[in-house]
């Protein structure tokens, strides 16, 4: 008899087991980012500097486009004329994720309109850092830049 008991202290043991291995991959995931992720920023910044200065380049006269370092990992871009759109996008120091703030103003007598995204860093099996947005993984820098700017360049 008792032998639910048995049965109860097995269950308890593989919940901790599986608490243990999901908290092992948790740091293990934190450490990853943590030692990829300023050099994961710099490629995303000579792809987003690219693209940026494409634009720039072929809509010269018509829009502009001003790109600015914040911060090691920070970037703000402001986009003109009308609409105007500021975005704001870095990673925080303990982040694991690039927070991004666009800031449009449709004309001088409009309220400004703003919209927040987050889009999350993450490994992969081979201990590659990858950029996800809503569980969606960008396959590759120039997906990310894409995503990102769009709603700059077509805030029109």
């Amino acid at each position: 008899m008792g032998d639910w008991i048995d049965l109860l202290g097995e269950d308890d043991e593989k919940r901790r087991q599986s608490e243990a291995r999901h908290t092992q991959q948790q740091f293990h995931r934190f450490d990853v980012i943590r030692q990829k992720k300023a050099a994961l920023w710099a490629s995303l910044m000579n792809v987003i500097n690219r693209d940026v200065d494409k634009f720039q380049t072929k809509f010269k006269g018509r829009r502009s486009a001003e790109f600015t370092s914040v911060s090691e990992l920070g970037f703000r871009l402001y986009k003109t004329p009308y609409p105007t759109v500021v975005m704001e996008a870095g990673i925080p120091p303990d982040g694991t994720s690039i927070e991004v703030t666009y800031i449009r103003t449709f004309n001088l007598s409009s309220p400004m309109e703003k919209s927040e995204e987050s889009f999350e860093l993450t490994v992969d099996p081979s201990d590659n850092l990858v950029i996800a947005h809503n569980g969606r993984k960008l396959a590759n820098l120039d997906q990310v830049s894409r995503f990102l700017l769009e709603p700059v360049f077509t805030g029109d």
